[in-house]
């Protein structure tokens, strides 16, 4: 049995694979419509494919570089804030102390008128500028001026707030003012009923035991002295009263203002600190004669202290003394917080903390205006890298904004000069910041230059690998037209050709021709 196979003609074949050939055209158009691409592989244009890869790697670059760039800005808008809450407190603080300047200096008053006006037998202001003679200004007179000797330095500064005080500091190791015997002081052989003795002092540190006044020996004394931080007062009639066990924390740096009262009348001896009292013992008979030295900053030829006699020199005073008095009188109270309102201590210190919570809140500011891992107002530098090698950057220096950085001190409001001081740190403080806010605003508009720039760039890039690789959607829409009208034209052709070679084939297998 034999089989008919059809087998295309030529021309059919070559009608099929046009057909193909305008089907893949075609598919090839519909993809560039689709993608809006002329160019999707290397194969469709190895030199622009690759041309635009290279223009797009270039644009990644720098968008990678401007995710950077935006958390820099971002990281100098942080600072700037802080910058400015910063200044506003400095600022505040800066208005506060001037106004306590203003404050005090209205109300200040003269401690010496106070304590002339209660006769006192001495008075020492130990605010000389020059010589080694503490002037007597009580009713002793000359016979009772004060001697400087060993390590002393006058003209020391004021240690309160009022009117004209001075101060002398001692050296803690042989610096005093030695007070000559004399009736109306030690060697009285009545003895003394009533006695007063006050100071203003500051200790430049509380290391071990230092006499701030002493009068009388191992038998008979009276002493105010600091024993590490402990400040006491002490008197001792030998077999008749005391040593007395009467003492307060003070700290060092700090002014006060000591006092003790010893008044026989009224079997007393108190102890006052501030104007107020620290503890009182009990005083049966008057002080008796004692012809053991007297002297301001040291022990002079041995005293008697709260836990025994010490004889000899020693126990130095490191610190100042100002307005030394002694009254052959028992003050009453009153009288001594007086004296103590006329430091105006009491004012300046609330003033002091006030400022002092101020500055507090600036400084914990400071170390909260990080941002990233970055703070600028902590010494930290930024920098702002424009390539992505690093090899164009911008560094914005950070600034340390803390006390010591910025200058500032912790306030001391004890006398004038100090609180002037704190104004002037206060406008340097600010100034410092000001030029802060100068240079991160001309390094925040080179940034944000170079952003644009950035972002312009990368928009170039873009369009131009967009170029390279971009179809004409309208030439390719109308080839499709064009391709599929063809394709039909061929598929026709193809469907007669291959009716008319079955037709033929049919006619020559028939028996009836």
């Amino acid at each position: 049995m034999v089989t008919n196979t059809s087998i295309l003609s030529a021309g059919q074949k070559s009608q099929l694979f046009a057909i193909q050939q305008t089907s893949r055209s075609l598919a090839v158009s519909q993809n560039r419509v689709a993608t809006g691409r002329d160019v999707n592989s290397a194969l469709d244009n190895p030199q622009n494919y690759f041309a635009s890869l290279s223009l797009t790697s270039r644009a990644s670059d720098l968008n990678r570089t401007l995710d950077g760039i935006s958390k820099s800005i971002s990281t100098l808008n942080n600072a700037e804030n802080a910058r400015n809450a910063l200044g506003n407190l400095i600022s505040q603080a800066q208005s506060q102390t001037q106004d306590a300047l203003a404050s005090l200096q209205v109300n200040s008053q003269d401690l010496g008128s106070l304590i002339l006006a209660d006769d006192p037998v001495i008075y020492y202001r130990l605010n000389e500028e020059s010589g080694n003679t503490a002037t007597n200004l009580g009713n002793g007179g000359a016979a009772l001026n004060g001697t400087y000797a060993g390590g002393f330095e006058l003209n020391s500064g004021a240690l309160t707030l009022s009117l004209d005080n001075a101060s002398a500091r001692f050296d803690g190791a042989s610096g005093r003012v030695n007070i000559s015997n004399n009736a109306l002081v030690n060697t009285d052989p009545a003895g003394y009923a009533q006695r007063t003795v006050e100071l203003t002092f500051q200790a430049d540190d509380l290391e071990g035991r230092q006499v701030l006044f002493e009068e009388g020996g191992t038998g008979n004394a009276a002493a105010i002295y600091l024993d590490d931080d402990q400040l006491y007062f002490v008197a001792r009639d030998a077999g008749d009263f005391g040593p007395f066990n009467i003492s307060t924390t003070v700290e060092a740096g700090k002014t006060y203002q000591a006092s003790f009262v010893l008044n026989s009348d009224e079997n007393s001896f108190t102890g006052y600190l501030n104007g107020e009292e620290v503890g009182t013992g009990f005083v049966n008979r008057p002080l008796s004669r004692h012809g053991g030295a007297v002297a301001i900053g040291r022990n002079a030829g041995g005293t008697f202290f709260h836990d025994g006699a010490e004889g000899g020199d020693g126990e130095y005073f490191n610190g100042r003394i100002a307005d030394f008095a002694l009254y052959n009188k028992a003050l009453e109270q009153d009288d001594l917080r007086a004296r103590y309102d006329v430091t105006q201590l009491a004012q300046a210190e609330i003033f002091q903390e006030e400022v002092a919570n101020i500055l507090s809140q600036a400084d914990s500011l400071t170390q909260d205006a990080s941002f990233s891992g970055i703070n600028l107002l902590n010494n930290e530098d930024l920098i702002t890298d424009f390539t992505r090698d690093g090899s164009s950057n911008l560094v914005t220096e950070g600034v340390d904004f803390s006390f010591s950085g910025l200058g500032i001190e912790t306030p001391d409001f004890s006398n004038f000069s100090n609180i002037n001081d704190s104004v002037v740190n206060l406008d340097t403080a600010n100034d410092t910041i000001e030029n802060f806010g100068a240079a991160i605003s001309n390094d925040l508009a080179v940034i944000n230059t170079r952003r644009d720039f950035a972002e312009n760039t990368i928009n170039d890039l873009t369009a131009g690998s967009d170029d390279l690789l971009r179809a004409d959607v309208e030439a390719e829409a109308a080839n499709i037209l064009a391709q599929q009208a063809r394709q039909n034209i061929q598929i026709q052709t193809f469907a007669l050709s291959a009716q008319g070679s079955n037709i033929g084939d049919f006619l020559g297998r028939s028996s009836i021709f």
